[in-house]
């Protein structure tokens, strides 16, 4: 029952295109390392959901689908004050249940998610770090399949945006420091609803973050957890709590 419950959910998802909104970062530049790598899981929104639209996606003017998305992040100290950041994120699922006609239900999402940002080294004293960080950044996606009462679902989905974010990092030693972030996206979607194009659809949200890290040797993890405001197009205004989790080397 749980099951059937679970898999009907799935197939009642409007659109599939998540985007990593974590930081999983520090304003501590990399230098006098070089590279900085990790792996993160994390919550995503769906950002398909910040433009409500009448029709067969299924929209909510309420509504904004978060699930957990994959992610892997490199970051490359190329001056003493600058790091060069580059993540990507992936999130795929698929669903069946059995239609009204007989026929098998399904549903196949996906959603990768690629960005490339500057992190610059605005000042620090003693202990506390203040950064800046600006990317850019890609996500393409798609949600095809069959719906219970036999309609054929083909959305595709592409986004371009910017993202800006200031961190403040205090460490009092090599072995902690805790983060606290504020950031902003600006996205332009343009979505393919079976075969109906619609371009330049714009959104945006912003929302802060905190985030602790333990270090030891090369090795780290980071828990990260904050708030997310977007702004539906046509719709409310609501908050998600995003959490990632983060674990890491650097040298």
């Amino acid at each position: 029952m749980i099951y059937t419950f679970f898999c009907l959910m799935l197939l009642l998802l409007s659109g599939c295109a998540f985007m990593d909104m974590s930081t999983q970062d520090t304003a501590v530049p990399i230098h006098p390392d070089l590279l900085c790598a990790a792996v993160y899981a994390t919550q995503a929104i769906d950002l398909a959901d910040t433009y409500y639209m009448e029709g067969p996606e299924e929209l909510d003017p309420d509504v904004v689908d978060v699930d957990v998305m994959s992610g892997y992040k490199l970051g490359l100290g190329i001056f003493p004050r600058v790091d060069l950041i580059f993540n990507v994120a992936d999130y795929s699922k698929k669903s069946t249940d059995q239609g009204y006609n007989g026929e098998q239900a399904y549903m196949n999402y996906k959603s990768e998610h690629f960005e490339l940002g500057i992190k610059y080294l605005v000042g620090r004293d003693k202990n506390i770090y203040f950064s800046v960080l600006p990317s850019v950044y890609v996500v393409n996606s798609s949600a095809i399949g069959r719906k219970k009462d036999g309609t054929m679902v083909d959305f595709d989905y592409f986004t371009r945006g910017i993202e800006t974010q200031a961190l403040l990092t205090y460490k009092p030693s090599q072995y902690f420091s805790l983060t606290t972030v504020a950031r902003a996206n600006f996205n332009s979607i343009d979505k393919d609803i079976n075969g109906t194009v619609y371009k330049a659809l714009r959104s945006n949200s912003f929302g802060f973050r905190a985030n602790m890290r333990l270090s030891y040797k090369f090795i780290h993890i980071t828990p990260e957890t904050g708030i997310e405001t977007i702004t539906i197009v046509h719709g409310k205004i609501i908050d998600k709590v995003i959490h990632s989790l983060g674990v890491g080397f650097q040298f």
